[in-house]
């Protein structure tokens, strides 16, 4: 298999994730293509599995609701979240996105309409280039007054580097979106991190999400945890 985008040389496989509810109906499987790249944003990652599982048992929450993905990487959670109804913009950095189409792939994998238009229609995506901690002049709809619902990411706070940069871009959002939700699974690496103080620098509040999903993951012996963040 090979990317549009000139990635010839790069080994890209696929897999599958399948989440579903107590009672094993509903259940929703998103063909996931990845990239064996250094970057490591073009696979998958345990905590995005469980913030798909997180979504999808919080179907009725999301459904008819308009979710930013920052740090989107493959796209997978911003794909579970179009698959249960919402209108999704997933965002990642420009120069990853300018390497790799993985995440329109995606969508077209699971026949999942690729939007071009600024208020894409529920059950679709929209993938847009976002570098955190940065608003260049062409920032766009995307900072819009009361555009988004929900704003959520997988893993991004992987680098203590970019943990300000992150929430600069969260708090950025959450006060353009009265009302708004950030919903972020994190694995637990170092105990010594911590995003207290700049929670308070940037005036947000967190709660950790209390889920069967953040205990363990098949891929990895670190605990995963989802948080919920808010303005204050």
């Amino acid at each position: 298999m090979q990317s549009e985008k000139g990635n010839e040389n790069k080994l890209i496989t696929e897999r599958i994730i399948s989440v579903d509810d107590e009672s094993g109906s509903d259940c929703v499987s998103v063909r996931l293509k990845e990239m064996c790249d250094p970057d490591y944003g073009l696979f998958l990652w345990p905590s995005a599995s469980v913030l798909a599982r997180f979504l999808h048992h919080n179907r009725s929450e999301f459904r008819g609701k308009k979710v930013l993905e920052i740090g989107g990487g493959i796209g997978a959670c911003g794909l579970v979240a179009a698959l249960i109804g919402s209108s999704v913009t997933i965002t990642d950095r420009h120069s990853l996105l300018i390497k790799s189409d993985l995440i329109q792939q995606n969508a077209q994998l699971n026949n999942i309409p690729v939007s071009m238009v600024a208020d894409n229609p529920f059950g679709s995506v929209r993938v847009y280039p976002l570098t955190w901690g940065r608003f260049p002049s062409d920032f766009g709809e995307l900072s819009s007054d009361g555009k988004f619902d929900y704003i959520i990411s997988s893993d991004c706070f992987y680098d203590p580097a970019d943990f300000e940069d992150i929430l600069v871009s969260v708090s950025f959002f959450l006060r353009s979106n009265l009302n708004a939700i950030f919903y972020t699974s994190y694995q637990i690496r170092d105990a010594n991190w911590n995003i207290e103080c700049l929670l308070k620098r940037w005036n947000l509040a967190c709660e950790q999400i209390k889920t069967d999903e953040t205990t363990s993951s098949s891929r990895s012996s670190h605990s995963i945890i989802i948080l919920k963040i808010i303005s204050t």
